[in-house]
């Protein structure tokens, strides 16, 4: 999905693949990593179907295409090299103090997130 396909009803934002970056593999409970760079695990959540994947850092790993394509990402901290680049992309970069992957998304999806 590319991020023409967004749709905002009300102020939120709906239909997109969202990128955290946590700080182990545990689904929506996993915590978040505030500083993307230093991330060990990305979770991939995508917001029509409610599937989450999570992909390591640190091991090699074969994820498609597909898989990596997001619209968003939701993190506590970026550095301006990583920001540049994810715009430069077409893909948002919302900012947010919540601990767990499930509190970032309540976030995102009650348009509480500024990116």
């Amino acid at each position: 999905m590319c991020c023409s396909q967004v749709r905002l009803i009300k102020g939120k934002a709906y239909l997109m693949k969202l990128c955290i970056p946590v700080l182990e593999s545990n689904g929506l409970d996993s915590l978040i990593n505030p500083h993307l760079p230093s991330a060990e695990f990305l979770l991939f959540f995508d917001t029509e179907s409610r599937h989450c994947t999570t992909l390591s850092l640190r091991e090699q790993q074969a994820a498609t295409e597909d898989e990596l394509r997001i619209d968003a990402v939701l993190c506590g901290s970026i550095n301006r090299v990583t920001l540049r680049s994810l715009v430069d992309q077409g893909i948002m970069v919302y900012g947010t103090a919540a601990e767990t992957v499930v509190q970032a998304i309540a976030q995102f999806e009650g348009g509480e997130l500024v990116a």
